[in-house]
């Protein structure tokens, strides 16, 4: 889980990365599924509001919607757009691009 955390800290504010594309570039690669479970121990400081499913649907607001209206909100506040419910493609960012990043 350490190594999503270090990631997850990596997103660029006002861009979001896939719960798939996040699970594939781990040492140890899981799936969509596995991310989204390992968020909700996610340290408070993360922004885990940059992390949402790859069609650019927030989830987490079937299981909590206070929790998925608070990530829309977060999104928006960093300039995110939304197009029927999901967020416009521009705002993607390619997960492998973490990788590279510094701390």
């Amino acid at each position: 889980m350490e190594e999503l955390f270090v990631l997850v800290k990596k997103i660029p504010s006002g861009t979001v990365v896939g719960y798939g594309a996040i699970g594939r570039i781990l040492p140890n690669r899981v799936s969509g599924l596995v991310v989204g479970r390992w968020m909700h121990h996610c340290p408070p400081n993360l922004p885990w509001w940059r992390v949402l499913g790859g069609d650019g649907s927030i989830k987490i607001d079937k299981l909590d919607p206070e929790a998925g209206l608070l990530q829309r909100q977060k999104l928006i506040a960093e300039g995110v757009t939304f197009n029927n419910d999901k967020v416009d493609e521009e705002f993607f960012f390619p997960a492998e691009a973490l990788l590279t990043l510094g701390d």
